[in-house]
């Protein structure tokens, strides 16, 4: 009997059923999943923002079980219509900080205290943080099951922050993702980056790449005067060819280390620096290959080298750009640099013409103006330099007042609702361009309703997106900008969309098929289809009763949903439910549903 009571405690510890730590002193896998894919990985590109940890694929389904990491305790609880959704805090007793995000439910213990603190407040929006050791869990207990709340489809983002709160790589801290796939180099752009720059003979931006992956030995290539690297670049880590970012990069200079860049931690007070690391323009996106000016993220060294003569003087050279996955796997290519003293004819075919710029035409006509990353030309004719961007200075872009074409006008009108009040602005930039609000005056945008107009953003399917509210300003009204695109200023005139609820009313009990302290609601979850193609809805507005008494649903955005859990304690027959929503432009809708509950 002692063998046997001995043999059943080892397999508890071993298979994590105990929920203790047990003898292996490394953390536990997130997800209760046999394979292990990744969709996003550590400091990925995001608008405006680094990625701040994984998104570990879960069979584009929900529902998988969410362990515990490490013991600890809860150290905060946090639900949001968007971002994060349904996300869980675990401080381990390591002192890193695990977050759980995206979650479909969690645990019962732990929802019992949100859904007390949401009917106190009336709001589904609510954070709760709590102090050590008040919630105690154990590595291997269930914290909840994943999902998609807060974005468009089911993963799990799992995060792991130092003592300092900052993110740091998870793959460097026990949560590595089986990878044999190297980095992908797939094109290589030289910029010139003053008015006396040649490239190949020319003045023109040069590339190298067709999409296919490069290595190896490039075609050599002539400059003269000061110049500017990036690549685009990629990583995978299965076949599945999700893209993610390479944790590595490096270039030397004739076998000197120039620009090397890590990605292992940063702190979210700098993740704007971003926009200093990328060349972004259009839907394509380049890697600066060097550190510019205000960059001060940790794992990087180096500068602006091939903008220094001390480093660019003249003769043969070799550039080499390396790549590597957090797994290690590389790719690298060079080619032969040549630094003329006078601008010399094109070489060889390789590099070809590729300038990254945008064109801004006069408003009379009579021609147009140009912005590249480092350079513009003069209102005289010529071409003068740009300085290079330090980080809190105002972006390099120009905008322009422009008229709708009328299918335009009449196309948000018949799809959107919305009225165009003669207002809209053009936006160009040529690097990577932080918010900066853009003044708009014109007698629509006074004589509109209080509330409804905001301003809007042309998308590529044809439709418009709400920005946001109309700023104030001492001279003209003003609108915030975030990307280079069209905007124009609507009045939202249509009320939002709620859908039918249950067919024919009946909602129905089920078998509470879940996990030992995690269960499900008795009743079916209701789903009721809430949509605005105008302003979009305000979550915050949304007021549902039962049967007269007010209860808080989820807001769905992303799927364009309302979900409604009903109490497992309501009784079969008849009930009552109200909704009522507004848009951001204020403008509302209300329905009824009978329901008919049937166990």
């Amino acid at each position: 009997m002692h063998l046997l009571s001995t043999l059943m405690t080892t397999w508890l510890v071993l298979s994590g059923a105990a929920g203790g730590s047990g003898s292996d002193p490394g953390p536990a896998w997130p997800l209760d999943l046999e394979t292990r894919y990744l969709t996003s990985n550590f400091m990925e590109y995001r608008e405006g923002r680094f990625h701040a940890g994984i998104d570990l694929k879960t069979r584009s389904r929900s529902g998988s079980p969410v362990r515990a990491v490490e013991s600890g305790w809860i150290s905060r609880i946090r639900y949001r219509t968007g971002g994060y959704g349904k996300a869980l805090y675990l401080r381990g007793e390591s002192g890193r900080t695990y977050v759980y995000a995206h979650l479909q439910r969690i645990a019962d213990r732990f929802a019992v205290l949100v859904a007390g603190a949401q009917e106190r407040h009336l709001q589904y929006d609510v954070t709760l943080n709590f102090p050590a050791g008040r919630h105690t869990v154990r590595k291997g207990d269930l914290l909840a099951l994943s999902g998609q709340s807060g974005t468009k489809g089911p993963h799990l983002h799992f995060e792991v922050r130092d003592r300092l709160n900052r993110p740091v790589d998870p793959q460097g801290c026990g949560f590595d993702v089986g990878d044999a796939l190297p980095p992908e180099i797939l094109r290589i752009r030289v910029h010139p980056c003053a008015p006396q720059t040649r490239i190949e003979g020319g003045t023109l931006a040069r590339s190298v790449g067709d999409g296919r992956p490069l290595s190896g030995d490039l075609p050599p290539l002539h400059v003269h005067g000061p110049v500017a690297f990036s690549a685009e670049i990629n990583d995978r880590s299965d076949r599945r060819g999700h893209r993610l970012e390479p944790a590595r990069v490096r270039v030397t200079l004739d076998d000197s280390l120039v620009f090397a860049a890590r990605n292992r931690v940063f702190a979210f007070e700098d993740a704007a620096r971003m926009r200093l690391e990328w060349l972004v323009q259009g839907q394509r996106r380049e890697r600066w290959l060097m550190r510019r000016p205000g960059n001060d993220l940790p794992g990087r060294m180096g500068g602006r080298w091939s903008l220094d003569p001390a480093v660019m003087i003249p003769g043969a050279h070799t550039v080499a750009l390396r790549i590597e996955d957090a797994a290690g796997n590389a790719a690298v290519a060079r080619w032969r640099l040549m630094i003329d003293d006078e601008p010399s004819e094109a070489g060889p075919a390789g590099w070809e013409r590729d300038p990254a710029r945008v064109s801004f035409e006069h408003p009379d006509g009579t021609g147009a103006d140009w912005l590249s990353p480092f350079l513009r030309s003069s209102s005289g004719g010529g071409v003068e330099a740009l300085p290079d961007p330090v980080f809190g200075d105002a972006p390099v872009f120009r905008f322009r007042r422009c008229d709708l074409d009328a299918a335009v006008v009449a196309a948000a009108e018949r799809r959107q609702g919305l009225i165009w009040t003669g207002d809209a602005v053009e936006v160009i930039c040529a690097d990577w361009l932080a918010p900066e609000p853009v003044r708009l005056a014109g007698a629509g945008i006074e004589a509109a309703p209080t509330g409804t107009t905001a301003a809007y953003r042309l998308q590529e399917s044809g439709d418009w997106v709400h920005v946001g509210p109309l700023l104030d300003g001492r001279c003209a009204p003003a609108i915030e900008i975030d990307r280079p695109a069209l905007y124009a200023v609507f009045t939202d005139t249509q009320r939002p969309y709620l859908g039918p609820g249950p067919f024919e009313g009946l909602v129905r009990g089920r078998e509470r098929d879940a996990y030992p302290g995690l269960g499900l609601p008795f009743w079916e979850t209701i789903e009721l289809r809430m949509e605005d193609l105008g302003a979009g809805i305000d979550p915050a507005s949304i007021v549902v009763h039962l049967d007269g008494t007010r209860i808080v649903p989820e807001p769905d955005l992303p799927r364009d949903r309302l979900l409604i859990e009903l109490p497992d304690v309501l009784e079969s027959g008849g009930h009552r439910l109200e909704v009522g929503v507004s848009d951001q432009a204020g403008n509302p809708a209300e329905r009824r549903y009978m329901l008919d509950l049937v166990r």
